[in-house]
């Protein structure tokens, strides 16, 4: 019985560090692709650079959460884009985790917060658009929180 319980164990935490590992490596991979993503439309690059200076991280992580609706948005709405391989599942996946371990850290862990909204931004910018070739799109948006309308933009 105590074998199993810790066989089990040692199974959850390397299946944990394959998966961590899996997901800074993606990550690290795409940062070196070139972007033609419109980065003044987004605010995940704002936010990268307010996480090193602003108290308050909410502000943030809503700013983050509204990309993710447009870029969802767009990927449900998109001609084509539809498709996800494995490594846009698991980006995903971290995406989510790293969402849920911001509000179990916001209070008690501002740092470790801090950490899950940049990877959270990371993974938005990189592994979302960049991957997705949503750099081939100009979304303009509403800013009185409307929803994205879509242009083809030549690449």
């Amino acid at each position: 019985m105590l074998a199993s319980v810790l066989i089990l164990t040692v199974s959850v935490a390397l299946l944990i560090y394959w998966f961590r590992y899996c997901c800074l490596g993606l990550l690290r991979n795409l940062q070196d692709q070139p972007s033609l993503v419109p980065e003044n439309r987004f605010s995940f690059q704002d936010v990268r650079h307010r996480l090193q200076t602003d108290s308050d991280l909410d502000p943030l992580d809503r700013a983050l959460d509204r990309d993710y609706r447009i870029v969802s948005y767009l990927l449900r709405h998109a001609a084509g884009l539809g498709a996800h391989s494995l490594e846009h599942r698991i980006l995903l996946l971290d995406y989510k985790l790293m969402q849920a371990w911001y509000w179990l850290t916001r209070a008690a862990a501002p740092a470790q917060a801090r950490k899950a909204l940049s990877e959270r931004a990371a993974t938005q910018y990189h592994g979302f658009l960049k991957t997705l070739g949503l750099s081939s799109f100009s979304v303009l948006y509403n800013k009185k929180g409307g929803f994205p309308s879509i242009t083809r933009t030549c690449s």
